[in-house]
């Protein structure tokens, strides 16, 4: 099993609307990849980052 986890901070001129649509490139990169088994964004709870993904593969 191989997880890799990106985390990213955001700067702040950056609208929600741009917030969203970084999640949702996230989000479909990991339902597009047959190789992907699992995987998370959100929220990066505590330290310097603002959200995070995480995959499984």
């Amino acid at each position: 099993m191989i997880y890799h986890i990106n985390r990213a901070k955001v700067k702040a001129e950056v609208t929600p609307e741009q917030i969203e649509a970084a999640l949702e490139s996230w989000r479909n990169q990991g339902r597009s990849n047959p190789a992907v088994k699992s995987f998370m964004v959100g929220r990066d709870l505590g330290g310097d980052f603002d959200y995070s993904w995480c995959l499984r593969r």
